[in-house]
């Protein structure tokens, strides 16, 4: 069970960074767009 935890856990981790990433790439894009 420990490991089907830690496993969810890496998962939701690596999807969260990958949301942000993106969410972070959108945010500049828009304001480089704004810029020019």
């Amino acid at each position: 069970m420990t490991r089907r935890s830690n496993e969810l856990i890496f998962w939701a981790f690596f999807v969260q960074k990958l949301v942000g990433s993106t969410q972070l790439r959108v945010v500049f894009g828009v304001s480089g767009v704004e810029r020019m």
